[in-house]
């Protein structure tokens, strides 16, 4: 709980010598509170997303500088930065087998520049498809970095792009669901160095790398081994209680 808020801690990973390193300095944190997606900026929760929203309303939000600079560039001197966009239409969108809301939106030109704009719909628990990506901050002629989605993960969804994804980026992650991983159903350590354990229970596991190639494991009682594996991230399928789950580990 920060503020009073739900936060989820979206902790960034970084690749330094071949090995994946978190930076606690880039640590950000996302609350969901009903259909409103929340992230922390400059010390309070702004609103950044609303998919309770209809065509009309207008979104009100800020941006402040990340420290990991992806191409984009705006200039932080003075603080934070205001934006606005205007929702034009709702719909729903299929993703994973998944219907998810979608809210087209147009951003509200505002001065001094950077114009930060939204070029692609809203999608619920995934966020910007395309430019806009990134939800936090650098950015010039676009919002909250530049670039295409890259992944995203939660227990219902795992998605990778084969285009854009590096390891040395922070995965997307925006959700408006108020549960996105039991924890009944979390892998430890994670990170890792040589094994994984799954959930009491698991079964039908299968490893898997970030392009989606099942890798060969060794079951050892509920875990895995991992050690013959390079640093990067890594995902696990398995069945528990009767349903499939997916769930994602970096390994050190």
């Amino acid at each position: 709980m920060i503020q009073d808020y739900p936060a989820r801690v979206i902790g960034c990973y970084v690749n330094e010598n071949d090995q994946m390193v978190r930076v606690d300095s880039l640590t950000k944190y996302v609350a969901t509170i009903g259909d409103q997606v929340y992230y922390f900026v400059e010390n309070e929760f702004v609103l950044l997303f609303d998919f309770g929203a209809q065509a009309g309303d207008t979104i009100h939000s800020s941006v402040e500088e990340f420290g990991l600079s992806l191409g984009c560039g705006a200039d932080f001197s003075e603080g934070v930065i205001e934006f606005s966009y205007v929702v034009d239409s709702v719909g729903l969108q299929t993703i994973g087998g998944e219907q998810l809301r979608v809210l087209h939106v147009h951003s509200i030109y505002q001065a001094p520049e950077p114009d930060w704009v939204f070029w692609e719909p809203i999608v619920e628990r995934i966020g910007p498809m395309s430019f806009g990506a990134f939800w936090w901050g650098h950015g010039e002629g676009c919002i909250l970095e530049s670039g295409y989605l890259r992944c995203y993960a939660d227990h219902e969804i795992n998605w990778r792009s084969p285009y854009f994804y590096n390891d040395n980026l922070p995965c997307d992650y925006i959700s408006s669901s108020t549960e996105i991983q039991s924890s009944s159903y979390i892998l430890h350590p994670n990170p890792a160095t040589t094994h994984v354990y799954l959930p009491e229970g698991a079964e039908q596991v299968k490893l898997l790398d970030v392009t989606g190639q099942r890798l060969l494991i060794e079951n050892s009682g509920n875990g895995i081994d991992v050690s013959p594996y390079p640093s990067g991230m890594y995902f696990i399928r398995f069945k528990v209680d009767g349903g499939l789950k997916v769930s994602s580990f970096v390994k050190m």
